[in-house]
């Protein structure tokens, strides 16, 4: 399909005045969400993952529904881990839902976590929807980033689109699925429609 036949400028699709209200952009976390966040926490707890695994860095997508799972998750825990934000980690771009809102607005709602070297429009303004090519460069520059990192374990909140990329996993992930893997991994691309 040829998008430019609906939007002739790309630029206006995905920062248009008129889109920046769409009460669908940025979608929040369901209740249903919400709920099955706050169950995993407690399976987490009861598990003792954390202080078995004792992760230091938590790093999450932008897009608000991974960061209300990552303060729903993490938030009220013992353990010191650092909790930042990764561009990269966003949702493949297919729908409204997956556009983002600026990033000096979200460090208001989310003031601990760290926003650093994140520009204030994050998102994909350039394509209508991403592209299995897209997905693939952004994944692997991503699991580079990872494996660049001082950190032992790392926890990342994000969707199922980008995981799918990035860990070559075509069946997806469920939303508020846990998994626990270790680097290094392939990168190949994929999409889907969880959040995990």
């Amino acid at each position: 399909m040829d998008s430019s036949k609906f939007y002739p400028d790309e630029q206006i699709y995905t920062t248009s005045p008129l889109l920046m209200s769409c009460p669908m952009r940025d979608a929040k976390l369901t209740d249903k969400g919400v709920q099955q966040c706050a169950y995993l926490r407690e399976c987490i707890k009861a598990w003792g993952l954390l202080d078995a695994l004792k992760p230091t860095l938590v790093i999450s997508s932008p897009l608000s529904r991974a960061l209300l799972s990552c303060d729903i998750l993490f938030g009220h825990h013992p353990i010191n881990m650092e909790r930042r934000v990764d561009e990269r980690m966003r949702e493949v771009l297919h729908s409204i839902c997956d556009i983002g809102r600026p990033s000096s607005i979200l460090q208001e709602e989310f003031s601990h976590i760290s926003f650093k070297d994140i520009k204030d429009i994050w998102w994909t303004t350039d394509v209508n929807w991403e592209d299995s090519a897209i997905i693939k460069q952004r994944a692997n520059l991503m699991k580079s980033y990872l494996l660049s990192l001082p950190h032992d374990v790392i926890i990342m909140v994000g969707h199922n689109g980008f995981f799918r990329a990035m860990f070559g996993d075509d069946n997806g992930l469920l939303n508020c699925e846990l998994r626990i893997l270790s680097l290094p991994f392939s990168c190949s691309a994929g999409d889907g429609d969880g959040d995990a």
